[in-house]
């Protein structure tokens, strides 16, 4: 699980994982997590796909990495066991949710511009037939994408997404309601 961790206190204290989108990686949520270490949190961010060691593709990728982010995070003495937090961008955000409901070392998520529903995972730019996420080894249920969603995808490379609740304590901020910090 490639990841990076940032802490700038000594005392215990919450902590974030952070999850980038579907252009992989790490950078973003490094990025990200620096930002949030700025301000008091101990901050990872982990790579889900798309670095060495991970798969190329976001398809079937197993929520258990930010499970064994969480246990990480709740080993340490200057991590409160009870203040862990996730925050996800756009598929990340997606990820956040669907593992909030899972791990219960999870007590807090900041969905980035979420989708509404689990999607189809993706090969490179077109749909792999299969759930972008599992859980002990079974695929979650998810959203096959349509004509227009492939259309959308190929054309702009973004998503589109139906109706889900999740069962998660979580802020979804829309554009409209955010503010500077």
């Amino acid at each position: 699980m490639p990841n990076n961790l940032s802490v700038s206190r000594t005392a215990q204290g919450p902590a974030v994982i952070v999850l980038s989108g579907s252009d992989g990686g790490i950078a973003k949520a490094q990025n990200i997590a620096q930002l949030l270490c700025g301000h008091g949190f101990a901050a990872m961010a982990v790579g889900y796909f798309g670095l060495e060691g991970l798969p190329d593709n976001l398809n079937a990728i197993p929520l258990e990495i930010v499970e064994k982010a969480a246990w990480f995070l709740a080993r340490r003495n200057d991590v409160d066991s009870r203040r862990i937090g996730l925050y996800g961008r756009s598929k990340g955000a997606e990820m956040a949710l669907a593992a909030a409901q899972r791990v219960p070392l999870i007590h807090a998520v900041v969905a980035n511009s979420p989708s509404c529903q689990i999607m189809e995972g993706l090969r490179g730019a077109l749909p792999s037939r299969s759930s972008s996420w599992t859980w002990r080894g079974e695929e979650l249920p998810y959203r096959r994408f349509g004509i227009r969603d492939l259309a959308d995808r190929l054309a702009r490379r973004v998503t589109t997404a139906a109706q889900l609740t999740y069962d998660s304590p979580c802020a979804i901020v829309p554009k409209t309601l955010r503010r500077r910090c």
